[in-house]
């Protein structure tokens, strides 16, 4: 109870009362109500006279409420520099202190100073004297055999527990004019550790040996590894320097024997560490622990900076040794010969062994960020099955308690049940389940997967691995206890684990309960049929159909579990589960869709199918389950589902595709995820019209996209590559041809076009300046703006032309994250380009390679094809690239195939272009291509491309980035002679070669080729593509 020490430690001095002196005599400025003038310190006997008119009785009571509300402020001022009054009542916490009045007392009474029981929830009182002409009235405070007596209190502060009885001695002569404060308990700016301390009504009782050894053995409550007190200190770090309450602190501690005491500088001072040497710390603790380590361990959630001239004294239990030493090196010292392994971190090996397996508290190791390293568990685990000996079953189980209960048994879930089954075989069944049955009784349920994982590895393929006799009977006993255990008011986190696990239990139990060595005892001498009568009696007897049955959570489970298990023999008539499972399904509504998919899966095939379809399409399963039901083997639907599913298919499709103007602030994710299953759905149940119908309103909606790239970036390309290598291999074609000219149109633009759109925006507010200067900043880099600030900008945000998500400038701000009043915006968006540019090549090579086969023998076909090529060659950046590198190889092509029209067609579109590159192949040299405008790669980059093209070097490599935005632009085919082209992309970077005489060999071989196909009947070169 690491709480409950620190308090014991604060309270080592505390008292029921305290008092303490004023330097300066303290005259607040207070107006009565009903007075004119302010009261004067001391009263006058004019003003003492018109006091008592006012409020008469003896003392004179004047509540707070009735003093001027500009006074009270004052008041409050010179409580703020008496807090260590109340602290040393009650050192620790958070605390409030309410004025409650003002007294006048002329006789002496106690009724002065005090207030009523049910005045308000507070623990003690404070009383501020102010100057007074007040004879005698001394105080006394008592409480519990403790008295504190006060001859004088004129100019005094002092506080006392409200629980303390007070006597007050008779006032000779004059008047005595108190301040009267509550002081109660508050959770005001309290941290999590403040929250556990305990507070007191009464006087905080002095700590006893007893207490603090009783603190320390309840390990289980402990929070911290160590604990620390601050308090002021300017000698020595020495245990001798130290002197008032530091002393008794320390002596307290010592006296215990159950701690460590240690006393260190904070930060900066010195990194010395002064350990008592009546505490015997060991060596090796003393290595373990540096003044940092030390620093960590005894850290509090709300410590505060230390101010000069402090010091620390930390102090933390025995068995805490272990902590500094770490874990791991705990492990490897505890493989030491028990003779030989030294006590000196505990007085025994058991407690050794015992504070080792304490450091799996989950509290500790999340407190300090302790890793548990799978290797060290299962080496702790191993020792204490094979040298803690055979008493040692406890200490196996309080191993297993400690890795169940403190978050370590999922991250060694695969060794736990092995070691399990070591402990089992070791000790015998018969002694490890009573106390594996105290062991789940007294856990939550929510911890009843991981018991039954543990129970799972005792199976192996429907065979008991723990091969001793009547072994069954342990497998059923646990089995049922956790199946009692289930209900709807049970907490059961992993119910897929529990209930797989169960069925591989129930299932090995069916096959191994009439074995002859692990068989059961009834098993093995009855029959069958006599078992279960008996079974029937038992009133302590739970199958799993009845657990599944009284736990709605598990019926939900049963489809996924099953479907999980389809591969795996099982022992069981699984259908009764089945029909479990398809009456849930049936009768709840907005039901696990995971579950409704798996039972469709289970059940496909078989006479229960119609129920789980019927059930599915009333619940309107999400599309994407759908399509894995589908695509499940043995699936068939009825007609009359068929139709009801095509209803549901279009009815999400149009919900997706309102066909009316969308901008790019319209997320069309799930758009293109909605129209792909929808397809997947229409072309598993051959669903032509409805797919017709589908792309027909597909289409649309693409033409009604304020920024067709966006649309054909976020769907047609996401659908594009999820069917160009499946059966619908031709509506990716059909895609393909629709994104080309719409992305290679954006590319010429991207690099043709002279400014950016923030070059010539008109506004220049505050917000539109920030924006373009973040246009032209170094990146890219994203940035948050607040554009609702500038109405044009709003607008134009509004219509959907501020922002795009790709860019058409190099300078474009393009979107990050969409939001309509504080966006997040990208600048120089080149990864969006290269995007772009691998999108395109992608679809140009799918057309190249696909479009051939699937259209050369079907005219419509080789029609659409001819379109797509005219519309390529004038749309792309680089028109000779598309001649050479598609219209080439489809004119050579359709000659292979005997198409002498279609390649006279593709002629007459390639040859006027690759003929008139040809002739201009006579400029001399490459810087006839540079831009007017200097390029941010300028001069680097763009000078060492115009260098290699007159240099002996014959390669260069460049990035992709640099190569896509450099004002030298560079082509797949040469434009002049002595031009450098790129050959390859590998990875990111283009391989550049400045010889282009080959290239200029193969264009001019193929205007041949063309020219040939429109002057006579082609021949048919053996080209490969």
């Amino acid at each position: 109870m690491s709480h409950t020490m620190l308090e014991l430690v604060l309270s080592v001095d505390a008292a029921h009362c305290g008092r303490a002196e004023h330097s300066v005599p303290y005259t607040p400025n207070m107006h009565v109500n009903g007075m004119r003038v302010p009261l004067t310190w001391p009263l006058s006997a004019a003003q003492l006279a018109e006091l008592s008119a006012l409020y008469p009785g003896n003392p004179i009571r004047i509540p707070w409420t009735s003093i001027a509300q500009s006074c009270t402020d004052n008041v409050f001022e010179h409580t703020r520099k008496m807090r260590h009054i109340v602290q040393s009542m009650h050192p620790w916490g958070n605390y409030d202190t309410g004025f409650q009045m003002l007294t006048i007392d002329r006789v002496g009474t106690a009724a002065a100073i005090t207030l009523p029981n049910n005045f308000c929830d507070f623990f003690g009182i404070m009383v501020h004297v102010l100057p007074s002409d007040a004879v005698g009235g001394a105080v006394t405070v008592s409480y519990n055999g403790h008295t504190t007596a006060w001859d004088e209190v004129r100019d005094r502060q002092f506080a006392f527990n409200a629980a303390c009885s007070l006597q007050v001695a008779p006032i000779v002569s004059g008047s005595r004019a108190t301040l009267v404060y509550s002081v109660a308990y508050s959770t005001d700016g309290a941290s999590d550790d403040d929250q556990l301390f305990h507070y007191y009504k009464r006087p905080i009782p002095r700590p006893t040996i007893a207490c603090m050894q009783k603190a320390v053995a309840n390990w289980n409550e402990h929070t911290h590894v160590a604990l620390r007190w601050r308090f002021a200190h300017a000698g020595p770090l020495s245990f001798e320097a130290l002197t008032g309450k530091a002393q008794a602190v320390v002596e307290y501690l010592v006296s215990t024997r159950v701690v460590d005491v240690a006393l260190f500088q904070p930060d900066g001072a010195t990194d010395d560490i002064a350990f008592h040497a009546a505490c015997s710390v060991p060596a090796l603790v003393v290595a373990s622990c540096p003044h940092a380590r030390l620093r960590e361990l005894s850290a509090w959630s709300d410590d505060a900076a230390p101010e000069p001239d402090t010091i620390y004294v930390a102090f933390w239990p025995k068995a805490h040794r272990v902590y500094f030493v770490g874990f791991a090196r705990m492990v490897e010292l505890l493989q030491t010969p028990r003779d030989a392994l030294s006590t000196e971190l505990a007085d025994s090996f058991d407690d050794l062994v015992s504070a080792v397996i304490r450091m799996l508290r989950v509290g500790i190791r999340e407190r300090y960020a302790m890793r548990i390293e799978r290797a060290n568990w299962h080496l702790l685990g191993s020792l204490l099955l094979h040298r803690v000996g055979r008493d040692g079953i406890d200490v196996c189980m309080h191993f297993l308690q400690c890795t169940m209960h403190n978050n370590v048994f999922w991250s060694v879930a695969n060794l736990v049940p092995i070691w399990f089954l070591d402990v089992v075989t070791c000790y015998g069944w018969q002694h490890v389940q009573p106390r594996l049955v105290s062991l789940i009784e007294g856990t939550d349920t929510s911890y009843d997967a991981d018991f039954m994982h543990l129970l799972v590895g005792l199976v192996d393929n429907n065979r008991l691995r723990l091969r001793q006799r009547h072994a069954t009977e342990f497998l059923k006993a646990m089995l049922t206890l956790l199946l009692r255990r289930r209900d709807d008011h049970s907490r059961l986190p992993d119910q897929d684990i529990f209930l797989h696990g169960a069925l591989r239990v129930m299932s090995c139990l069916a096959t191994e309960s009439t074995d002859s060595v692990v068989g059961g005892l009834l098993e093995q001498r009855l029959p069958a049929p006599l078992v279960a009568g008996i079974a029937r009696f038992d009133p302590t007897h739970c199958s799993l159909l009845q657990a599944v049955h009284s736990t709605a959570e598990l019926q939900q489970e049963v489809p996924k579990t099953l479907w999980e298990l389809r591969n795996v023999p099982l022992a069981l008539q699984l259908q009764p589960y089945i029909d479990v499972a398809i009456a849930y399904y049936s009768t709840t509504e907005n039901c696990d869709s995971l579950g409704l998919s798996a039972l469709l899966k289970v059940t496909a095939g078989t006479p229960a199918f119609g129920a789980a379809a019927d059930a599915g399409l009333r619940q309107k399963m999400d599309l994407s389950f759908w399509v894995d039901v589908l695509g499940t083997p043995r699936t068939h639907l009825a007609p009359s589902f068929k139709a009801q599913l095509m209803a549901q298919v279009l009815a999400a499709v149009q919900s997706v595709t309102p066909l009316k103007a969308q901008t790019d602030a319209t997320c069309l994710r799930t758009l293109a995820v909605c129209v792909q299953n929808a397809i997947w759905i229409c072309h598993h149940l051959r669903a032509d019209d409805a797919l017709a119908t589908i792309l027909d309103r597909l289409f649309t909606q693409q033409a009604m996209h304020v920024d067709q790239v966006t649309f054909v970036m976020g769907v047609f390309v996401l659908l594009y590559d999820t069917f160009v290598d499946s059966d619908l291999a031709s509506l990716a074609i059909d895609l393909a041809m629709r994104s080309v000219p719409v992305l290679a149109a954006r590319l010429a633009l991207l690099s043709t076009r002279e400014t950016s759109t923030m070059v010539t925006w008109p506004c220049d507010c505050r917000i539109c300046a920030q924006l373009k200067a973040f246009a032209t900043s170094p990146g890219p880099r994203s940035e948050r703006f607040a554009t609702h600030s500038c109405k044009y900008l709003s607008q134009r945000m509004q219509a959907g032309t501020a922002f795009h998500w790709y860019p058409s400038h190099t300078e474009d701000l393009c979107w990050e994250s969409v939001d309509e009043t504080y966006p997040v915006l990208i600048n120089h968006p080149t990864h969006r380009a290269t995007e772009m540019h691998d999108a395109n090549e992608r679809l140009e090579r799918s057309l190249a390679l696909l479009w051939i086969c699937a259209h050369f023998d079907h005219t419509p076909g080789l029609a659409a094809l001819l379109a797509y090529a005219k519309a390529l060659e004038a749309a792309h950046e680089a028109p000779i690239t598309v001649i050479m590198d598609i219209i080439v190889p489809f004119h050579d092509q359709a000659v292979n195939a005997g198409h002498s029209d279609f390649a006279r067609a593709l002629a007459a579109i390639g040859l006027p272009q690759l003929t008139a590159r040809l002739a201009a192949l006579s400029a001399p040299t490459i810087t006839r291509e540079r831009s007017s405008k200097r390029c941010r790669w300028c001069p680097r980059y763009c000078d060492e491309v115009a260098d290699f093209a007159r240099s002996s070097r014959r390669v260069m490599y460049v990035s992709d980035k640099v190569a896509r935005a450099m004002c030298v632009p560079l082509r797949r085919y040469p434009e002049h002679v002595g031009g450098v082209c790129w050959a390859e992309l590998l990875g990111d970077q283009y391989t550049l070669f400045n010889d282009t005489n080959e290239l200029v060999a193969k264009m001019r071989d193929a205007a041949a080729r063309l020219e040939s196909s429109l002057t006579r009947s082609p021949k048919r070169p053996c080209l490969r593509l």
